[in-house]
């Protein structure tokens, strides 16, 4: 008998707990449980039937686990290879990348390299043009010879903190603050070698998080 059980359980084992959980693995673990429960088998001591039923349910438990690993798995790699724009994400990833402070100016250059690149993948989802302005903005020869100051005080009036706790924005507001920081930030690149690639990549990505806010946060 424990040699049937032992060969019963190595096969249980073999079986994928991925998208056919539901049906062979769980159909096999009730087979299992009718065959090995105590209450249902009397021709096996009791104490050994536990013991079954012990390794029975462990086995099950982490097939379980690790489906419901690979499933979530499954999803975030969909939801990050999704080519739907996704403005709470976009959001959630701008607010980072215009107001977080880090102890270390290093690491807050690094981590805001990190995010712009993963900003530019988001917002090309919604437009190309944008997409490709804010990558040039975020370029270590024009982050390195501009004030990025103000133009990190641009972006960070498009973005307010309650919109993730379902408050309405105040558009205008933040436009017209924005507006007023890409200004000063296209003039203080006036003598710039390309301040003209500048100019039109503030423009394209003023235009983009205008539209956008409007349209997600009206």
């Amino acid at each position: 008998m424990e040699d049937i059980f032992a060969n019963e359980i190595r096969e249980f084992a073999a079986l994928p707990s991925g998208d056919s959980f539901r049906d062979s693995v769980k159909a096999r673990y009730l087979e299992l449980v009718k065959k090995y429960h105590p209450d249902a088998n009397r021709e096996i001591e009791q104490d050994i039937l536990h013991e079954y039923m012990v390794i029975i349910n462990g086995l099950f438990e982490r097939k379980r686990l690790g489906a419901q690993a690979a499933k979530q798995a499954t999803e975030a790699k969909a939801e990050k290879d999704s080519p739907i724009f996704n403005f709470q994400k976009f959001a959630s990833l701008f607010v980072r990348y215009a107001y977080d402070e880090l102890s270390a100016l290093e690491d807050r250059a690094f981590e805001r390299a990190e995010l712009a690149r993963l900003l530019v993948r988001e917002i090309g989802k919604a437009d190309k043009a944008a997409s490709e302005a804010f990558a040039f903005l975020n370029t270590e020869e024009v982050m390195a010879t501009t004030d990025v100051e103000i133009l990190l005080e641009a972006f960070g009036s498009y973005v307010n903190r309650p919109i993730f706790y379902k408050k309405p924005m105040y558009i205008y507001a933040a436009e017209r603050m924005g507006d007023s920081y890409f200004r000063d930030y296209k003039d203080a690149c006036k003598e710039h070698a390309s301040h003209e690639e500048i100019k039109r990549s503030v423009d394209a990505i003023s235009a983009w998080l205008k539209a956008t806010n409007r349209e997600h946060n009206a």
